[in-house]
């Protein structure tokens, strides 16, 4: 009997335990605590008309219940169904979630997104919200913050006429890519800013011009404007030269964070190179910095860093001339492919050889450089090779030494750039590239900042 009496006083004992955790902190001065009193979103892109593009990230933060009991509180968004933003409490979206418990010295989460509408400004404008916590009467706020900045909207566009793009103060969105087509010329100016969606290219078919100038760079790179996003590979897919595309310039421009920087198909239509490409930087490519297939191009004063894979690949044949600039691809996790390559040949699926094409390359007072032994490969069938050059160049190699050892060509001397890992190919004071290239007729004045180039001046894009 006593035995039988002692199990029922434990269990009500437990029963009243049981009670107790399940009871509600009622008091009047109850207060959640948050991890954020302001969910701050970077600059986003008001909405394309008729869509819910773009959408922002998604910010979440943590509301805890400080408390020994558990505390009810009913979360309401402060516009409602007219905000711009969007909340999900813990897994469930909604506009307003009456009686939530939290349990006693736990948290749940919140997630919040925006679109935004367009606000007709020149510049980004901020939008405020709220969401209103209501806990025993006591009502406490988790503003909501964002700015909105208005865009020229591209979305599988097909240009009619010849466009110039020129305003410096709203941006230029392309979304699911453009194409110009052939006998149409897009003329983008100094300072113009160009963002793109996932997997969206800029196919040219006609004419692309690109001309900034050292002061008001045009930049193209990928359309995440949240920090986190700043220097990410792979975001848009790119600049598509096509097979009737003539007379390209892209000179003083930024080409970022793509798939690659700029493809070239085909050789030029005319006596003038496919592309003329001048004091630009392609960086943080996932796959090659520039792609040509037989193609034709004259470029100076380019850096090229930070690419997934091949920083320049030329495939079968083509021109190319290149002049004071630095190929340095490497330092983007995990890459095992070489700076640059040259190719005329057509192989197999079984690496065997089909057929080559001509080809001609002469590179000038340009580095070759990054983590490999072997950062320069030459795939040639010399049959079919036109003219071939490499003077006054700075190349990391292995298996090429006896091919390139000649016309003051400096190998495996390290080009020491100053952060190659985080793509800057800027030259320490103490380089061997310094004062060591050849002097050029017409010279080049300038380098890829801007900055002036003396009679001994520097290998490479930067002096």
């Amino acid at each position: 009997m006593k035995n039988y009496s002692f199990f029922l006083f434990l269990i009500l004992l437990l029963s009243l335990g049981c009670r107790k955790n399940d009871s509600l902190f009622k008091s009047t001065d109850a207060q959640l605590s948050f991890s954020l009193d302001t969910v701050y979103f970077d600059t986003v892109f008001t909405k394309l008309p008729g869509s819910n593009y773009p959408r922002s990230v998604t910010k979440n933060f943590i509301i805890r219940n400080p408390y020994k009991e558990n505390i009810q509180t009913t979360i309401e968004l402060g516009n409602g169904v007219n905000s711009p933003y969007r909340i999900n409490i813990d897994g469930v979206a909604g506009n307003q979630f009456s009686n939530i418990i939290i349990p006693a010295r736990d948290s749940i989460i919140g997630f919040v997104e925006v679109t935004l509408e367009a606000n007709n400004n020149l510049n980004p404008s901020i939008v405020y919200d709220s969401i209103r916590f209501t806990t025993n009467g006591n009502v406490q706020h988790v503003i909501l913050a964002a700015y909105g900045w208005d865009a020229h909207y591209y979305k599988d566009s097909i240009f009619q006429t010849d466009e110039i793009w020129n305003d410096l103060v709203k941006p230029y969105v392309i979304v699911n890519s453009i194409l110009v087509p052939q006998n149409t010329k897009l003329n983008i100016l100094p300072g113009v800013q160009i963002y793109s969606s996932p997997e969206s290219f800029i196919y040219i078919d006609g004419t692309l011009e690109a001309d900034g100038d050292f002061q008001n760079k045009i930049v193209f790179q990928g359309d995440r404007l949240t920090p986190s996003f700043k220097e990410t590979p792979g975001q848009w897919g790119g600049i598509h030269l096509l097979k009737n595309s003539i007379n390209n310039k892209i000179n003083n421009c930024i080409i970022k964070n793509s798939v690659l920087g700029v493809r070239i198909d085909s050789l030029s239509n005319n006596s003038n190179p496919k592309l003329e490409i001048k004091n630009t930087l392609i960086k943080n490519c996932s796959l090659y910095g520039i792609l040509g297939i037989t193609g034709s191009l004259d470029m100076e004063n380019i850096a090229i860093s930070r690419c997934g894979s091949y920083g320049m690949i030329a495939f079968w044949g083509g021109n190319y001339s290149i002049k004071h600039s630095s190929i340095g691809s490497g330092y983007l996790g995990g890459r095992s492919q070489a700076a640059m390559v040259l190719n005329n040949i057509a192989r197999d699926e079984n690496d065997n050889f089909v057929e080559s094409f001509p080809m001609a390359y002469t590179i000038t007072n340009s580095i070759i450089w990054g983590p490999l032994e072997d950062e320069l490969l030459l795939d040639i069938d010399s049959n079919k090779l036109v003219s071939s050059n490499f003077e006054n160049c700075i190349i990391r190699t292995k298996g090429l030494v006896n091919k390139v050892n000649n016309n003051n060509n400096l190998i495996n001397f390290d080009p020491l750039f100053e952060d190659p890992r985080n793509g800057n190919l800027k030259i320490r004071e103490n380089s061997p590239a310094k004062s060591k290239a050849k002097q050029l007729n017409p010279p080049i004045v300038n380098d890829i900042d801007g900055n002036s180039r003396n009679q001994a001046s520097s290998i490479g894009a930067y002096e």
